[in-house]
């Protein structure tokens, strides 16, 4: 174990005065001390008796030593307290007990680490959290529970039979109330040290002991490990599985999340609970509880990828730079691109903004295509917006768009034909003039059926027309009799016009 929680231990129950210079020394064994020791473990603690550790010419890093008054305690600090040394001064009187009190630690220390052992084993052999929390349930008794600051029950044992209704309906819908997690959070505020220790309280609305240790990530509080009991559990063992599992759950963490922060890790799950279909009420909660803040209206982006070997890599491949420009919001990596809410002021189509040329770059550098979805204001409305744009990008590769940034306004009318029902054929919904135009075609090797698309596509100017299909005015003007002839058409009719031009779309669509 760390010294440093040996040491915080002794202070508690002795009143000890520590010093703790190195906070990642570890310690598994105590020893004595001899007057004549040449050399010294590193994981050990050595206690030096009475007169002994001021006649020693050599220190270990780790001290535990006695003294008899004041006097001799000012010569140990002044004699030995040094960078890299860590020291606890024990009273006399208080060796004894304190000696007995450290090695019980070191041992159950010890056989929390054969423990942890066990069931970390179980989740690399694939067991999920909520499988091992039941295996720690049935040695402790109790219900067991694992939550996220944001109120998410992401992993308890099972549900007992005298489990409170209260916490049957909260594992039932898998989230804690807003209210529940903030008075968590104010009792997290009363500790000292961001530890797993555990603490147990009683609340007096339900009458149930809560015996809980935070989930500690990078010294982060990330969540929490809870024994819920109808009876205050005060036993050594319950304190020690409550904690051990508090580990357990950081490392299982650590293992499906990694190299994210504590709140990076509570966002990307809100994320992808709201795109699986979370109920709105458990999201609605869990902002509030997580403090989650959004903006005003926001779009928004799916970045993927075009390389097909590396999409696992693209969050560490992208992360980084990505959340240089959207620090508000991390990078979110979900099925095989990354997902990234922003504010609508900074992404426009056409804006001359530091943030478009960021993205245009980015994807031109790395072979990405950028779906942005329609402005919206509901983070609840998600899953809606990430399907524009998915079909954003879908579409733009189908339609072969130059563009690496795809507007999903700009392919809506494609998203549109495409969720026509199956058994509706799209080519009835266009003008009849276009059939007419495409056999005439085929028949006679001309071109009025380009030459009327590009006509409508120009707003019936000729001049534009003509430099585009790179042939003479005049030539259009008589390709333009000749399909008015066959078809009827009456290019002046601004309803026609505009059947026209989408009957062309979807002619488009359909041959690519």
């Amino acid at each position: 174990m760390l010294f440093i929680q040996l040491s915080d231990m002794l202070r508690d129950k002795f009143k000890l005065d520590c010093y703790v210079s190195d906070s990642n020394a570890r310690v598994n064994m105590l020893l004595f001390a001899g007057e004549l020791q040449a050399s010294w473990e590193n994981d050990a603690a050595y206690f030096f008796p009475v007169g002994v550790a001021l006649e020693a010419a050599d220190w270990p890093r780790i001290v535990l030593a006695a003294y008899r008054d004041e006097a001799e305690k000012a010569a140990l600090l002044d004699s030995h307290l040094s960078p890299g040394r860590n020291l606890v001064l024990i009273p006399e009187a208080l060796q004894t007990p304190a000696l007995n009190f450290a090695q019980s630690v070191l041992v159950r220390s010890l056989r929390e680490s054969d423990n942890y052992a066990v069931f970390l084993r179980m989740i690399i052999n694939g067991r999920d959290l909520s499988y091992v929390l039941g295996e720690a349930a049935r040695q402790c008794g109790g219900q067991l529970v694992a939550i996220d600051f944001s109120g998410k029950i992401f992993a308890c044992s099972p549900p007992g039979a005298d489990l409170h209704p209260e916490w049957r309906l909260y594992i039932e819908k898998g989230y804690c109330p807003a209210e529940f997690m903030q008075h968590c959070y104010d009792m997290l505020l009363k500790r000292t040290e961001i530890s797993s220790r555990a603490y147990s309280y009683r609340c007096n609305e339900n009458g149930l002991y809560y015996l809980s240790s935070p989930i500690v990530i990078n010294n982060y509080a990330h969540g929490y490990i809870f024994l819920l009991s109808r009876d205050e559990r005060t036993s050594p063992k319950a304190y020690e599985t409550v904690q051990l599992m508090s580990r357990v759950a950081a490392d299982y963490i650590r293992r499906s999340e990694p190299a994210q922060s504590s709140t990076a890790q509570l966002y990307l799950r809100l994320i992808k609970d709201i795109l699986s279909g979370e109920s709105r009420d458990a999201i609605t909660q869990r902002i509030a509880a997580g403090k989650f803040s959004f903006p005003a209206q926001m779009r928004l982006l799916l970045v993927n990828p075009s390389w097909g070997d590396g999409e696992s890599d693209i969050l560490k491949r992208l992360g980084t730079q990505l959340s240089a420009v959207f620090y508000s919001a991390p990078p979110v990596k979900y099925r095989n691109g990354l997902i990234l809410l922003a504010d609508a002021g900074c992404i426009e189509r056409g804006a001359a903004s530091k943030t478009m040329d960021f993205l245009a770059g980015l994807a031109a550098g790395n072979s990405l295509r950028v779906g942005i979805s329609n402005c919206f204001e509901n983070i609840q409305d998600l899953p809606q917006y990430y399907g524009q744009a998915c079909e954003a990008v879908s579409l733009s590769e189908r339609l072969k768009l130059d563009s690496p940034l795809i507007f999903y306004s700009d392919v809506a009318f494609f998203s549109l034909v495409g969720h026509l029902s199956d058994g509706a054929h799209m080519r009835d919904f266009c003008h009849s003039a276009l059939v007419i135009l495409r056999n005439y075609d085929m028949d006679n090797g001309t071109e009025l059926f380009e030459t009327a698309r590009i006509y409508v596509e120009t707003n019936c100017n000729q001049k534009e027309t003509a430099e585009l299909l790179h042939t003479h005015r005049n030539t259009v003007s008589y390709r333009k009799q000749q399909i008015q002839q066959l078809t009827g058409i009456d290019f002046q009719n601004a309803e026609e016009l505009f059947q026209l031009n989408y009957s062309f779309r979807i002619y488009s669509y359909l041959e690519d």
